[in-house]
């Protein structure tokens, strides 16, 4: 896992089901029977179809946030569960094994 070499900003996401994919890289999207055989369209074509209503309701708050707007998101359900007393999104034993795995890993 490289951190520190110079290279265009990705998160590298993927997600794949039965139908169809979709990668943060170039925001492509692949999906069977509608996208040309073989081909990658861009996200922008879908996305009014597609795209979740949390991202609909809240992109231009999470925009400036960080991380595309997925910072907002994160800190946003910490915030609303200690408001409700409601447990964390993630407990503590997780928060700090996903931590250590980049430095442990270097």
């Amino acid at each position: 896992h490289d951190t520190s070499l110079p290279r265009p900003y990705s998160m590298g996401f993927r997600v794949q089901g039965t139908k169809g994919l979709w990668m943060d890289v170039n925001h492509s999207i692949h999906i069977e029977g509608r996208s040309p055989p073989h081909q990658w369209e861009e996200f922008k074509k879908y996305q009014d179809e597609y795209e979740h209503p949390l991202w609909k309701q809240n992109a231009d708050t999470a925009a400036s946030a960080g991380h595309g707007g997925m910072d907002w998101f994160v800190i946003h359900a910490f915030v609303e569960a200690l408001k409700a007393k409601a447990p964390m999104p993630i407990d503590i034993y997780d928060a700090v094994t996903w931590s250590a795995i980049t430095p442990l890993s270097e």
